[in-house]
């Protein structure tokens, strides 16, 4: 329980590495729903889409919420297996209400759709930013706002985020710590 809160506390203070480094040290069938959630996205955040679609698969079928949906529909779309993510999101749009509007524009992006754009992620989760760069569109201004250092590290160092963004994240990441 102790080494949980760490976790979550490394997590949220954006030592994204401290957190999976503590995370490798929890026996897989005590990691519930919340532990396995954060290493998926700091695997997300650290740009590793395989490591963290890997533990999707394994780990994230044990779980039926809404983000492990989004999570296995975009790691089967990037697996090139589109028939399944089409079906995971259409079944999402039935619970549109618990799904970031960005996830249903990103899937089309994902999917070939050129038209799809995201006009704002003010309040992102890892699995929107990389998706944001597995469809090569610009990450929007707003994504720094929620001031979460993960979030503003990982726009600092994303290729898809234009510079004045890149430098506002990073400063605000050094602020942060």
């Amino acid at each position: 329980r102790l080494l949980g809160l760490r976790i979550e506390a490394l997590f949220a203070i954006g030592d994204l590495d401290g957190a999976l480094k503590l995370f490798r040290l929890v026996e897989a069938d005590r990691a519930g729903e919340p532990l396995v959630r954060d290493e998926v996205e700091a695997l997300f955040f650290n740009s590793d889409n395989a490591g963290a679609c890997k533990e999707v698969r394994e780990r994230g079928q044990a779980f039926t919420g809404v983000y492990w949906l989004q999570a296995s529909a975009y790691c089967l779309a990037l697996g090139g297996d589109t028939g399944k993510a089409g079906l995971i999101t259409e079944l999402l749009g039935e619970r549109k209400s618990e799904v970031n509007p960005a996830f249903f524009a990103l899937m089309d992006a994902i999917g070939g759709v050129r038209a799809a754009t995201v006009a704002s992620l003010a309040d992102p989760l890892a699995l929107h930013i990389s998706m944001m760069r597995a469809a090569n569109l610009r990450l929007p201004d707003d994504v720094v706002n929620s001031g979460r250092p993960a979030v503003l590290r990982a726009v600092a160092l994303s290729p898809n985020a234009d510079f004045a963004l890149r430098l506002q994240a990073a400063e605000g990441a050094f602020a942060a710590g």
